[in-house]
């Protein structure tokens, strides 16, 4: 297989097993998992699998000294995506869950400018508009029966997950991903673990469904999802990754549908389209070049 469409096949398949970790994630609340148990056995298999990759393709675990500094802000960074999205997957239909979260391409550049100091080209202005109409279509349509905390939740996980997207990369020049993904899924292991201990939330009494449930988050939403991507990415470069990564929140909302019967009015469907289109324009191309680069 030619390696940009391996590499294309190889993003695909990750962008549409992650679109099944909100489904995972419901079914197992629905199976009586709490939150931070869900949390702490999702990341160990992954972990494991990711450690065996290490090993057998020898990449070296060890983080240089001076990436540290960046590494244990980002993993910070990391968890608080992790809890503050998978507490939202609780609180909202899996479908409004992600397109509160798919804010987060938008929130990047925006973020980019105020923290960074990067300039705005006026298509990231005009995607950063039109994904602020489809959110608040989606809240305007939704006021009356959605949990506002549980989208407050959702944004601020776009948020955190945005500013993860700026500074990745810089630590990404340093430290092989793997080595980087390894240690994430590690450290998460060990902190919700603790974490469940010390606040008496760890509690493995719930249905046998529930182990079900958390084998398929832990393998096919977070393990095989993050190795496709891991191997899929430099084959197809972030620009086309960005693109083909827009098709999770209609798989989840697929799926949402078809597990769940999930469905979304006229009106959220066209403030999801607006949030998708937004996450689009940016890496489209766009004949007028004059346009693209125009900066504030």
């Amino acid at each position: 297989m030619h390696s940009a469409r391996k590499g294309a096949f190889l993003v695909t398949a990750a962008t549409c097993l992650f679109a099944t970790e909100a489904i995972f994630a419901k079914l197992a609340y629905g199976a009586q998992v709490n939150l931070i148990t869900v949390l702490a056995l999702r990341f160990v298999l992954p972990a494991l699998i990711l450690l065996l990759v290490s090993y057998v393709t020898g990449t070296s675990l060890r983080i240089p000294p001076g990436s540290r500094k960046l590494f244990l802000p980002l993993f910070g960074i990391y968890v608080v995506i992790a809890l503050l999205l998978f507490q939202s997957f609780a609180l909202l239909p899996a479908t409004m869950a992600i397109m509160f979260f798919y804010a987060f391409p938008v929130l990047t550049g925006l973020l980019a400018f105020l923290v960074d100091g990067e300039r705005l080209a006026k298509v990231k202005i005009c995607a950063l508009v039109i994904s602020a109409c489809g959110l608040i279509l989606l809240l305007w349509t939704s006021w009356e029966k959605l949990n506002m905390w549980g989208a407050v939740l959702a944004l601020i996980a776009a948020s955190a997950n945005a500013l993860y997207m700026i500074y990745l990369p810089k630590l990404l020049k340093t430290v092989h991903q793997v080595t980087v993904i390894t240690w994430f899924f590690v450290g998460s292991t060990v902190f919700f673990g603790f974490l469940g201990l010390f606040s008496g939330a760890l509690d493995f009494h719930f249905a046998l469904s529930g182990w079900v449930y958390l084998a398929g988050l832990s393998l096919i939403s977070t393990a095989t999802a993050t190795l496709a991507l891991i191997y899929g990415l430099p084959l197809v470069g972030p620009t086309l990754a960005a693109i083909i990564n827009t098709l999770e929140p209609p798989c989840t909302a697929f799926l949402a549908y078809w597990v769940f019967g999930e469905k979304l009015t006229g009106w959220q469907i066209i403030g999801a389209l607006l949030v998708l289109s937004a996450v689009l324009l940016p890496q489209l191309p766009i004949k007028n070049e004059k346009y693209r680069e125009t900066k504030i």
